[in-house]
């Protein structure tokens, strides 16, 4: 198994803009990256994180499950990145 902070990233940024193309344009990366990070990271959860009908999203079962594993994820990397660099 193997999922990056950069998938982790891009997950939480859809879900705080609402669509992909919002997480693009806020990560300043092009949205078939976005698109390739959620494919990617939906494979090694095992399956949707997003509804997705037309422009709307909504979140899965799964990605309000995942959701708060994936905040904390990052936040503690971030933590640590931070004491890392005090110390």
């Amino acid at each position: 198994m193997h999922i990056d902070l950069e998938q982790l990233i891009t997950f939480e940024r859809i879900v705080r803009e609402g669509s992909f193309s919002g997480a693009a344009w806020a990560l300043d990366i092009p949205q078939p990256t976005v698109s390739a990070r959620i494919k990617t990271l939906e494979q090694t959860v095992g399956g949707a994180l997003f509804h997705r009908r037309g422009r709307q999203i909504s979140l899965t079962d799964l990605g309000q499950t995942f959701l708060p594993y994936a905040q904390r994820t990052i936040a503690i990397l971030t933590e640590g990145v931070e004491m890392a660099r005090q110390a």
